[in-house]
């Protein structure tokens, strides 16, 4: 075998295998060389070779059989991936299902930037790790501490990271050699997380000289945040009383949601308190309502800042608007010996991201590795913007550049993709600012033939007939998702299943503290603490900490205006005397003693579990017997898990303090309130198999599903009456357009109309890009909603607009 000695892998175009190319093979994977092999010879002898078996099953090999007349006469050698994509192309993919894409991007020089447009299910992940990994082979030398990954999420982070783990073991389990170990130990100094953690690391790193304490730590101050606007507004009651008459009649809650509504926009966009201060323009005072913005808003900003300082606390949008004063410091790179750097979801990024980025480049003399998809940018609202790879591109210069496209799709069937690539390309012509070229078309890879594709639908009672035929496939594995624009459709949807008789998650981030188990553990505080105890007790009555004896209807029997009607029938009840019992032992014993003791007495998640059987089988008497049993238990598990999740937070959080039954009743009721950020528990995939899952596109993004349901496609993408927070940089100084709704009062600005028009067509594209990774999620079938042909438009304003032209 002649030619230089592989670092990383090996691919052998023949005609023929002999023993000798037989023995050179299983000694190459025993160093670690990934090997390619395409030949027209028989495999049949080697597919029983337990080695090859195990390699194959790894990683470590890749093998296909092709026509004889495909085969060069000679045979031919590629050493570490250097071959032209020609090649590859002509030779290679013409014959096979080689990905010649993935395997150039993998193989592609270190010394240069990459860019790669991935599309939906192309096996992005799978690059990016096999990437490092040629890396590592090609230069032992490269420490895992010198490269950094940055994902979208926590949960990517921690996928990467396993992943890149999972491959190290592969490579140790095939060849034995102890280097993967190490290198596995070495992957532990790497940074893979997202980029709110990169900017604490960094910040605590080499931020220093710039006044930035190492040992910052991170908070929410949704609490605080409130009470500053409200005493913010009583001030600007004072100072400005004429002008304050127009909210003279306004609850103080909207007016304070409001300002925080205009608040998250500017840290969407990262503006800084300096910047919203100094830069940033609310134009006209139109209707008194500029100044009464700008008043709060400056005030919001200062004493937030002096609260922040005063604790050595920030949040997380903090992070990154601090990010751009790191531009001043020198010589970076004596603090950060960073070579490479990967950025997953690029399109998700914004423009002070994309600024770090060139100025970490520069700095630190890194490469990149940027992968994302434009057309999956759908995270706008949040300050991301899709057209982050050109701004890259054109901060990079003169610099060397690789692009690549990943088009070849893992996820979905053939047929789906027949159907949905015509579509996509209609979309490139109806959408201004959504593409769809010849580099975007996706390319099916996937063995499975099953399914039937795109169905269109029109009534709820054929997507009642569509759940009901999807209803087992649980039991075979297959998954199915019903996916929506919204939390409230997540919540629709829901409960529209369940009066169906079907199981349905329906998964809303951030609803920890609306969950059962917490809403009935506050009613049973109340209880508790309240010496005002018909209101509170009825709604414990009826929750599973109480007896649930007492109907509505024998309230309304026993009604009498004359007399305390509702004490006799309380007094009555089999659970009255056991509460007040706990009553007195609340007055008397230390609160989680008490409460641990509640629980433990009465079992709510059992009782839980035994309702919903009652509940179910009256409204469905057909329901599967097993089918509800499966999951009353899953409801169980998951009522004990956020009752259990909770006591760890009351414990966590008054572990300095003496925890009181008034404290954790106001804890939990400002939770209630304003808290969207802790996520509910959850049962174990296992214990959830049998339940459709509903979420919104949002959530899904990254999921793929066997079967995936649009039930609701008629949602206006342009409203008259929608509330929006326009923001423009110009010339350095940002302007601010709005329309804000307040009972019937709408306030717009002097830039609302200059800004609007602009901003309908950028609403139209992100829209556009929610529906296409909507439909990207599905692997066999594809449900979708649409109107009557009669009702159709020849405008786009909803998805269902968009999804004309796709029937089969």
């Amino acid at each position: 075998m002649m030619g230089n000695e592989p670092k990383y892998s090996l691919l052998i175009y023949t005609s023929e295998i002999n023993e000798s190319l037989a023995s050179h093979i299983t000694k190459q994977i025993s160093r670690g060389i990934k090997i390619y092999l395409f030949t027209s010879d028989s495999l049949e002898n080697y597919e029983k070779n337990h080695f090859l078996i195990k390699a194959r099953q790894y990683g470590l090999l890749y093998w296909e059989q092709i026509e004889s007349s495909s085969i060069p006469d000679h045979e031919l050698t590629i050493v570490d991936g250097v071959v032209s994509e020609d090649f590859l192309c002509k030779c290679i993919c013409k014959t096979t299902n080689f990905n010649a894409e993935q395997f150039s991007i993998e193989h592609a020089r270190t010394d240069v930037h990459l860019m790669i447009s991935a599309g939906a299910g192309t096996g992005k992940t799978t690059v990016m790790i096999n990437r490092l990994l040629y890396l590592k082979h090609i230069d032992p030398s490269l420490s895992f501490a010198e490269i950094v990954m940055i994902t979208f999420t926590n949960e990517a982070a921690v996928q990467m990271r396993q992943r890149l783990a999972e491959k190290l073991i592969n490579y140790y389990h095939v060849t034995g050699q102890r280097k993967y170990l190490e290198w596995l130990e070495d992957t532990q100094k790497m940074q893979i997380s997202t980029v709110h953690a990169f900017a604490k690391y960094l910040l605590g790193t080499v931020g220093q000289e710039l006044g930035f304490s190492p040992s910052v730590a991170l908070r929410g101050y949704h609490f605080q945040k409130r009470r500053i606007i409200e005493k913010a507004i009583d001030e600007y009651a004072l100072q400005y009383p004429a002008e304050y008459q127009m909210f003279m009649y306004v609850p103080q809650f909207l007016l304070v949601n409001i300002v925080l509504y205009v608040n998250s926009v500017l840290e969407n966009k990262s503006l800084s308190s300096d910047k919203i201060a100094q830069e940033l323009d609310l134009g006209e005072n139109i209707d008194n309502f500029v100044i009464f913005l700008r008043f709060i808003l400056q005030r919001l900003h200062v004493e937030l800042k002096e609260f922040k300082n005063m604790e050595n606390k920030w949040e997380i949008s903090d992070l990154i608007r601090e990010l751009e004063r790191l531009q001043e410091v020198q010589d970076l790179q004596k603090g950060l010996p960073i070579r490479f750097l990967f950025i997953d979801e690029f399109q998700d990024t914004d423009v002070i991201q994309v600024k770090l980025l060139l100025w970490l480049r520069k700095q630190l003399d890194c490469r990149l590795f940027v992968v994302g998809d434009e057309k999956q940018s759908i995270y706008r609202f949040r300050g991301a913007d899709y057209t982050a790879f050109r701004q890259l591109e054109e901060g990079l210069g003169s610099e060397q550049v690789m692009q690549y496209p990943l088009q070849k799709n893992y996820r979905s069937t053939a047929k789906l993709l027949v159907q949905l690539n015509p579509l996509f390309e209609q979309w490139n012509s109806k959408v201004i600012k959504f593409r769809y070229g010849p580099d975007d078309k996706l390319q099916s890879l996937s063995k499975d033939k099953d399914g039937v594709g795109l169905v269109h639908y029109v009534t709820w009672a054929k997507l009642g007939e569509i759940l009901k035929s999807l209803g087992g496939r649980w039991k075979v594995n297959e998954s199915t998702a019903i996916l929506v624009r919204s939390n409230q459709d997540v919540q629709d949807l829901t409960e529209w299943c369940q009066s169906l008789g079907f199981f349905c998650d329906g998964e809303v981030r951030g609803n920890f503290y609306r969950t059962v188990a917490v809403r009935e553990f506050y009613i049973m505080l109340r209880v508790l603490i309240n010496q005002n105890l018909q209101r509170d007790y009825f709604a414990l009555h009826h929750s599973s900490y109480g007896a649930n004896t007492l109907s509505n209807y024998i309230v309304l029997k026993e009604f009498n205006a004359e007399k305390r009607f509702l004490a006799d029938l309380f007094q009555a009840q089999p659970d009255w005397q056991q509460w007040q019992a706990y009553r007195e032992m609340a007055n008397g014993y230390p609160v989680l003693q008490v409460l641990k003791r509640i629980i433990g007495e009465i079992e709510p998640a059992r009782v839980y579990a035994r309702r919903f059987i009652d509940k179910m089988r009256k409204l469905q008497p057909d329901q599967d017997r097993d089918l509800l049993l499966k999951e009353a238990e899953t409801c169980k598990i998951e009522y004990q898990l956020n009752l259990d999740y909770l006591l760890y937070i009351l414990q966590k959080y008054f572990s300095d303090t003496v925890m009181t039954w008034h404290g954790i009743e106001q804890f939990i009721r400002l939770k209630m309130q304003t808290d969207t950020d802790v996520l509910p528990m959850t049962a174990s995939p296992e214990e959830r198999s049998h339940r459709f899952r509903c979420m919104t596109v949002h959530k899904a993004k990254g999921l793929e599903f066997d079967h995936v349901i649009l039930p609701v496609t008629d949602h206006q993408f342009l409203r008259d009456d929608r509330q929006q927070v326009l923001l423009r940089e110009e010339s350095g100084s940002y302007i601010m357009g709005y329309q804000l709704n307040m009972q019937g009062n709408v306030f717009r600005n002097s830039y609302w109309e200059q800004l609007k028009s602009s901003e309908n067509t950028e609403i139209v594209a992100e829209e556009t890009r929610l529906l296409y990774v909507a439909l990207t999620r599905a692997k066999k079938n594809l449900y979708v909603h649409v109107k009557d042909k009669l009702a159709r438009a020849n405008t786009v304003n909803c998805w269902s607009d968009l999804l004309y032209g796709s029937e089969i």
